[in-house]
């Protein structure tokens, strides 16, 4: 539920943000989220689900294979809410020029937690001239 005054998709409202006086700030970086693999655990479903008013369970119909979309730190149109409650801590850390440990700088690859559809996503930073760090290190490469 969205309350009055909440920022969407993130359950915050502005007065949440701390005022930062005198204190540069950067100006975040856009993440595009690129939809990897949308999947489907039958044998979960079968030994762990409950009849869903008379309906069989499906993979998930909201997010398909392929599918991009880019935030510039809020839920992207027609992104599904579930899966960006469990994205959002990996987005903005790489909206603000954070990396993980373990993968390439500048990305992150994760799901949903629907154990039943899980749907595997990359999260990507992309920087001013709108290349991901993967594009940008190719880029690179080639010019050697």
């Amino acid at each position: 539920m969205q309350c009055a005054g909440m920022m969407p998709g993130t359950g915050f409202t502005p007065a949440h943000i701390p005022q930062l006086r005198g204190v540069a700030t950067v100006k975040p970086h856009k993440v595009r989220i690129t939809v990897l693999r949308n999947s489907f655990n039958q044998e979960f479903v079968d030994a762990y689900a409950e009849d869903y008013k008379g309906q069989p369970w499906k993979p998930c119909g909201l997010l398909h294979e392929g599918q991009e979309f880019i935030s510039d730190g809020w839920m992207p149109e027609g992104f599904c809410s579930h899966a960006w409650t469990d994205i959002l801590r990996y987005v903005l850390v790489l909206a603000r020029g954070g990396n993980f440990l373990g993968v390439k700088p500048g990305m992150f690859v994760t799901c949903c937690t629907d154990g039943f559809r899980p749907v595997f996503l990359k999260v990507e930073r992309i920087d001013e001239a709108g290349e991901t760090a993967a594009e940008a290190i190719k880029d690179g490469e080639a010019e050697e």
